[in-house]
This record gives C-alpha cells, structure tokens and sequence, in this order.
C-alpha cells in the first residue's frame, strides 16, 4: 500500500475509534455490544494502518511512536472500565481527551528525534559507551 493510502487509513480510523470511545464513555449504563465491537476493530485497523506508516517510513520505534502507542492503548481500555464503573466516566472522559491530545502532539511535534540521532551518531562514531 501506498504512503497515502495507509495514512488516510490510519487517520480515519483513530478518528473513528476516539468517537466511537467518546460515545461508551458518554453512556456508561447502556450494554450495547456492537458500538464497543467496533471500536475495537476500527483500533485494530488504525493500529495496523500505524505499523504500516512505521515499515513504510522505515523508521524503526522512535520514543514518540511508543507514547503514541501507550496512548491509545490507555484510550481503548477506558470503555471497559467505564462499564464496570459508570461513575467514573467523567474522569474517564477528560483523561481520554488528554490522552488524544498527547497523542496528536507526538505525532505533529515528534519530540525526541533529535535527541535520540545525536545519541545514534555519537555512539557510531565511537565516543560513545
């Protein structure tokens, strides 16, 4: 696939798996099976869609991508907790905004590069350990 094809994949899928969270959090009490069915196949295929943008760049696992990572793996757990804990789905609902957010920042801010090509070279050139 294409740079482009798995991007909008894993774009479009995120976007569909915070709504589809966001929607479990907002009704804690319903016991519907198919909206958290979905969520977790449109997480399954953003995550794919991820590790395809990964091998495509061939860019290995930066520290930004493992954050991202934990990140929505935070996110996909919170429909289960919230079912077992309705109460708690107003915290829930703000800890996964901030989870998105940190999230979004890794990718368009990617910090940690620099630091972790300056380690990769210094150690190459034999300064290092």
């Amino acid at each position: 696939m294409t740079y482009q094809a798995y991007s909008f994949l894993h774009i479009a899928s995120m976007f569909l798996f915070v709504a589809m969270t966001q929607r479990a959090l907002a009704a804690p009490k319903a016991r519907e099976k198919k909206p958290l069915m979905i969520t977790h196949i449109v997480a399954l295929l953003g995550l794919v869609a991820g590790f395809g943008l990964i091998a495509r760049l061939q860019m290995g696992w930066p520290t930004w991508v493992l954050i991202k990572l934990a990140c929505w793996v935070g996110i996909l757990i919170m429909p289960s907790i919230v079912k077992r804990k309705p109460e708690l789905a107003p915290k829930l609902t703000m800890a996964t905004i901030a989870m998105v957010l940190i999230a979004v920042a890794m990718v368009v801010f990617q910090p940690f590069v620099d630091v972790v090509k300056v380690a990769q070279d210094f150690i190459q050139q034999g300064e290092g350990l």
